[in-house]
């Protein structure tokens, strides 16, 4: 809704308005947006042939890679999906309440909190040089990006 009602399009510094074409807009085309959303998949695909990344939640590793990959496909499809907010920070679609954390998808070994709900991402992100990161008991669990985010799977 932020972003159907306030999209930021642009920001001002000492030259005059520059485009911002980070954030989504929601009021042209969200079934695209969406789609274009799960390409954090490729990612973690990356970090499975180059990085040997593997969570045990995926169960035994195939020796091959193309069954690596299948097995995460699959896996990926149950996690909560994310809701791009600005170029690859995401909110978790679940819960369905206000307060879900914000985090930064880079690759499956570059996923990070960048805050505890939406205006704490944003004043973050875009106010200042000082940042609220909060405590671990600010942020809402969810299923495997809390857990991702946190450094916590081998």
């Amino acid at each position: 809704m932020f972003l159907q009602l306030a999209l930021p399009i642009a920001r001002m510094d000492r030259s005059g308005i520059i485009y911002n074409g980070k954030f989504p807009d929601w009021r042209k085309d969200p079934i695209e947006i969406m789609r274009a959303s799960r390409e954090w998949e490729e990612a973690f695909y990356f970090d499975i042939e180059g990085n040997r990344f593997w969570i045990t939640e995926l169960g035994e590793k195939p020796d091959r890679l193309a069954e690596q990959l299948a097995v995460a496909k699959s896996y990926f499809q149950t996690v909560p999906l994310l809701i791009p907010v600005c170029a690859h920070r995401m909110i978790p679609a679940e819960p369905h309440e206000i307060g879900n954390p914000i985090f930064s998808v880079w690759q499956a070994i570059d996923t990070i909190h960048m805050g505890y709900n939406l205006q704490n991402y944003l004043r973050n992100e875009f106010v200042g040089p000082q940042h609220d990161w909060g405590e671990d008991s600010d942020y809402r669990h969810i299923p495997f990006w809390s857990k991702l985010a946190a450094g916590r799977f081998p």
